[in-house]
């Protein structure tokens, strides 16, 4: 499947857990479904949570580097 990465603001939130899986909605996107819980930043300030759900976006040099390591 495409992977899928999403980022945006929610209320203040701490009982999210890295790795969690989020059922994240956006009909306007067509997306409906479940994605890990990658990223979340609080801003006490405006009392949000950044939160960035779904597959890990990795640069090439990361990708590489994790494909040499396994072969390793």
């Amino acid at each position: 499947r495409e992977q899928i990465t999403v980022t945006g603001k929610v209320p203040m939130t701490v009982i999210f857990d890295f790795k969690e899986k989020l059922r994240v909605i956006i009909p306007g996107g067509g997306l409906d479904e479940e994605l890990i819980l990658q990223q979340k930043t609080h801003n006490l300030e405006e009392f949000t949570t950044q939160i960035t759900c779904g597959d890990i976006d990795l640069s090439d040099d990361e990708l590489l580097a994790r494909i040499l390591e396994e072969v390793a």
